[in-house]
């Protein structure tokens, strides 16, 4: 398939000044464009960039060869703070639960009479009046719940023990820049890597929540700051597919040993 022909063709659908990430989503969400069914993840990709050039009124033919021998996969993570507010356990976040004292009907054994009804002399309970039961003072008599006493009747607790992360997949052919990547990672030096070249969009976020994966084992001190994970320059078109109306690489970038 000719992808400088595809490309050409998107010019009906993006607008002049979009980024590319704007056409790299459009081109993924919009139904009325049938060839990208047709096409492998890595032509995709190859297509946003041609696409660009030629918004820019600019020759695609110039920028094919480093399509085909110059593109390449790094990946980021971004950590959130980690005072989370998270749904009572206990609870499920209802702030209520169900009374254990009454058997959910509002009333329970008199303490009095152990539930006889009478007193020590046979005569009616003074205190639930021959009936051997009374209001419950759990729930006051509501019959089904009580308030949580985890969550004191919020539905939910705050917490430092979590450290939720979104793991942002780029691609590029900006041979200056994985230059630039590559040494921060030799150098360990991987806090908030500057990504604002012009020759790179984003591909998918994968976000892992508080409970969830591994926030659990993140460090505090990581909370609020982004790094560089990993640059991948290798077989970058077996290691794509399509996934939730993206495309993902699969099979690295997921190594957060350093982190924990």
């Amino acid at each position: 398939m000719n992808l400088i022909a595809v490309a050409k063709s998107l010019k009906a659908f993006t607008q002049k000044n979009a980024t590319l990430e704007a056409i790299y989503k459009e081109i993924c969400s919009n139904k009325s464009i049938p060839f990208k069914n047709f096409l492998k993840p890595i032509d995709l990709i190859k297509v946003v960039f041609l696409t660009k050039k030629i918004l820019n009124g600019e020759d695609p033919k110039e920028i094919m060869s480093k399509l085909d021998n110059n593109l390449f996969l790094f990946s980021t993570v971004e950590f959130e703070k980690n005072e989370q507010e998270l749904d009572c356990e206990k609870c499920s976040g209802d702030g209520k639960v169900t009374c254990t004292s009454c058997n959910r009907d509002g009333m329970k054994e008199c303490n009095m009479c152990g539930g006889s009804g009478e007193d020590e002399y046979g005569d009616d309970c003074d205190y639930c009046h021959g009936w051997g039961r009374v209001e419950c003072t759990d729930c006051n008599g509501t019959h089904y719940s009580q308030k949580c006493s985890q969550c004191e009747g919020y539905g939910y607790y705050f917490t430092e023990d979590y450290v939720p992360y979104e793991i942002g997949y780029y691609v590029s052919y900006d041979e200056t820049f994985k230059t630039t990547l590559e040494q921060k990672l030799l150098r360990n030096d991987t806090e908030e890597p500057i990504l604002n070249s012009e020759k790179t969009f984003l591909l998918s976020m994968n976000f892992i929540g508080a409970k969830d994966g591994e926030s659990e084992n993140i460090k505090g001190i990581f909370a609020n700051t982004t790094h560089l994970l990993e640059v991948n320059t290798e077989d970058v078109g077996e290691n794509l597919i399509y996934k939730n109306g993206k495309i993902s690489p699969t099979g690295f970038y997921n190594d957060l040993d350093k982190f924990k």
